[in-house]
């Protein structure tokens, strides 16, 4: 814990130097307050989300505690009961999700292929278009030449 930082204060020997009466005030009204916090939450009693107090642990071994003890656990087993099945639905929905992810990747794997083997193939065409160009172009000159005898 840091230590304070406290003016000294010149003055005769024998005599305190410092202001110890601010330091005592500060550390009495820390512990004052995490006592006043402590007995609050001592007072407040554990209650489920449905209501039902948890029996007071002072009258145990009374056959009443021990009813007590039997709504409430089973008031929260229930309460557990109802956030698993929420949990469980929500696990459902992500592994739709999951498998909707999967399936469209699958989708986009083939589409990505076959535009693959287009491009692939569109390569092979231009190659076959320039050489059927080049074709044309040599036909066209020699039509253009006057014919050799």
């Amino acid at each position: 814990m840091a230590s304070k930082k406290t003016d000294i204060k010149p003055g005769k020997a024998g005599k305190a130097l410092r202001d110890v009466s601010s330091e005592t005030k500060s550390r009495n009204s820390s512990t004052s307050t995490i006592a006043s916090a402590a007995s609050s939450a001592a007072a407040t009693t554990l209650t489920t989300p449905s209501g039902v107090r948890k029996p007071d642990r002072k009258r145990t071994g009374t056959s009443a505690h021990a009813e007590e003890m039997s709504s409430w656990l089973l008031a929260r087993a229930a309460k557990r009961q109802l956030d698993k099945q929420a949990l469980e639905a929500e696990v459902a929905k992500l592994d739709k999700w999951i498998s909707d992810d999967v399936e469209k990747a699958a989708g986009w794997k083939i589409t990505a292929e076959k535009l693959t083997n287009k491009e692939a193939g569109s390569s092979i065409d231009v190659s076959k278009v320039s050489s059927l160009l080049k074709r044309c172009i040599l036909i066209t000159l020699r039509n253009s030449l006057p014919p050799r005898w």
